[in-house]
């Protein structure tokens, strides 16, 4: 049972972003949920777009885009990211397989972050976490001055600015987070869905 088939964890792997927020919910999300929502996510851009990326690519780079979280544990969005042993992993894994090469190679590409593909990947990776806060604080009001949530946000420099300049929620400081990070033709594509959601988002919040 240790070939790469049943190497996967992702499916009980619960983002652990969400349990730093101390998300009061019946289930959280899962990493191998947040790639399908990515998947989806990407086919929804995509198809309301005139975006010239190779969708079928982008699919399969998401599907394998956490693959090293196999290895790591997840990764949460404020915190460094120390992913080489982990990659390292994950491409020996794919290169375990007859045809592995291709999925080493997309693995390296997306880490790489030269492509078109690569570019929308990891902008759809980023956004699709911010729309999954918005979901969980509209749903549960998650207070960021509670105990559990205080001493984790306490220890960010950026995060106590963006307090101090007005960040009301969860759902405040990770649109403010990421906002500035989408760039070029497909960054805009990415800013302007999240800045529709963003205003969807505040009315729920009614503020």
């Amino acid at each position: 049972m240790n070939d790469f088939y049943f190497v996967d964890k992702l499916s009980d792997t619960i983002r652990s972003g969400h349990l730093h927020w101390a998300i009061k919910r019946h289930r959280l999300e899962s990493v191998a949920e947040h790639i399908y929502e990515c998947q989806r996510l990407a086919i929804k851009l995509y198809g309301d777009s005139e975006l010239d990326v190779n969708i079928n690519k982008v699919i399969l780079m998401l599907s394998i885009h956490e693959e090293e979280e196999n290895y790591i544990g997840d990764v949460t969005a404020f915190e460094e990211r120390t992913k080489d042993g982990g990659h390292q992993a994950a491409v020996k894994s794919f290169n375990s397989l007859k045809r592995g090469r291709l999925f080493s190679d997309l693995l390296n590409e997306f880490e790489d972050n030269k492509t078109s593909e690569a570019v929308f990947t990891k902008y759809v990776d980023k956004l699709q976490s911010v729309l999954k806060i918005f979901e969980y604080d509209i749903e549960s009001k998650i207070d960021i001055d509670s105990e559990d949530v205080k001493d984790f946000l306490s220890t960010n420099d950026t995060i106590i600015k963006m307090r101090e300049e007005g960040a009301r929620s969860l759902g405040d400081i990770f649109y403010l987070w990421y906002k500035d990070l989408f760039r070029g033709e497909i960054g805009k594509v990415c800013l302007d869905y999240l800045e529709d959601k963003y205003k969807e988002y505040k009315k729920e919040m009614r503020y």
